[in-house]
């Protein structure tokens, strides 16, 4: 049997991988089940700042006849910090009708962990990741006072991250709960005018067109760690990641720049693979249009815990945002690591390998 040999850039591409997911796996831990629109919004364990404990039914009964907004979020996290004067603009317009809660969790980018961003370096927001549950306080608020979030409440997530794990443990996650506590939208990050159209459409007794809906979260199995060996192995033929380690080889990086452009090109590769996972298992009926079920995701199939997995189609379209986010973030470090010709080689090659449309800008 031929021993294939993998480039330097390959093997590092695979490390990443690799620490992607364990980063997952252990991120996740236990899930509380599948989330579903129209059903109880699960209850969170957080404390103000303060140091007092809040939940969903102490806000509910402070707040009587009130949507909540809940979005998940730290200040190491650049897509929550470009949403914080538009959220609280709509917070100051809706402060009758609606709460905006800011969930403080685990920061998504510290700057001595293996996600640390430069333009959070760049931007004054290189900070460590909080020792414990204090120190996290102290940095929500900071970030309160940084960002100037005055319109909304800010809490903190217990240092076991309780009330992440409960709703999918992603950065910027949100959700808007209804008067009555259930679920009524969710959205992998932050949208400023989809929220707007639903706290209306609630405050009004309209119903929530689908397509405001979004996405609850694949939330019943732990997922299984990425085969990072094989995915290494599959790159080195044909053009796609072939290419990319090609390129990567050739160019003079520092150390530095590694570290920030080479996990994004593995989070991408790993995005990649779920959104074509996602849609290769959605049931045909369902590749012929927007399902109409009432949005539960992560349900099982029909015919037991053996029977084939299948998607619906919010899986596949919260597959495509992550898989957006992520081609934002690797263009972002491309541009930043690399020359402007080989930045725009490598995002042409990224570009030729994603199974979905203009993922990339075109500046």
């Amino acid at each position: 049997m031929r021993t294939r040999i993998l480039p330097p850039a390959l093997c590092l591409l695979a490390a990443c991988l690799a620490a992607r997911a364990a980063n997952e796996v252990s991120a996740v831990g236990r899930p509380l089940g599948h989330l579903a629109f129209g059903d109880p919004a699960p209850e969170i364990a957080a404390t103000t700042l303060s140091g007092e404990a809040a939940t969903l039914a102490s806000l509910r009964a402070a707040n009587p006849d009130k949507i909540i907004v809940l979005q998940f979020a730290s200040i190491t996290d650049p897509i929550f910090r470009t949403h914080v004067s538009a959220t609280e603009f709509l917070a100051g317009r809706n402060t009758d009708k609606a709460l905006f809660v800011v969930m403080y969790q685990k920061e998504a980018h510290p700057a001595d962990g293996e996600a640390a961003l430069e333009v959070n370096k760049s931007d004054s927001f290189n900070l460590a990741a909080p020792a414990n549950l204090e120190e996290r306080t102290r940095r929500a608020a900071l970030a309160a006072d940084r960002l100037a979030i005055k319109n909304q409440t800010v809490l903190v997530d217990s240092w076991a991250n309780a009330s992440s794990l409960h709703y999918g443990s992603y950065a910027n996650m949100t959700f808007v709960i209804d008067a009555k506590g259930n679920l009524a939208a969710a959205y992998p990050f932050m949208d400023v005018s989809k929220v707007r159209l639903v706290i209306t459409a609630l405050s009004t007794g309209q119903q929530i067109p689908p397509e405001l809906r979004g996405s609850t979260l694949r939330m019943t199995t732990t997922p299984a760690p990425f085969d990072y060996q094989s995915a290494a192995m599959d790159m080195t033929g044909g053009r796609g990641p072939a290419t990319v380690a090609a390129i990567l080889d050739r160019v003079q990086m520092a150390p530095n720049q590694r570290q920030l452009l080479l996990p994004t090109i593995a989070d991408f590769l790993a995005d990649v693979q779920a959104f074509r996972e996602a849609r290769q298992n959605l049931p045909a009926d369902a590749r012929r249009g927007p399902g109409r079920g009432r949005g539960a995701v992560g349900a099982p199939p029909a015919g037991g815990a053996d029977a084939p997995k299948t998607t619906t189609p919010e899986d596949v379209q919260f597959a495509l945002s992550r898989l957006h986010d992520a081609a934002q973030r690797v263009q972002a470090a491309a541009k930043e690591a690399l020359s402007d010709k080989d930045a725009r080689q490598l995002i042409d090659v990224l570009a030729s390998m994603a199974p979905a449309q203009q993922l990339f800008g075109t500046n």
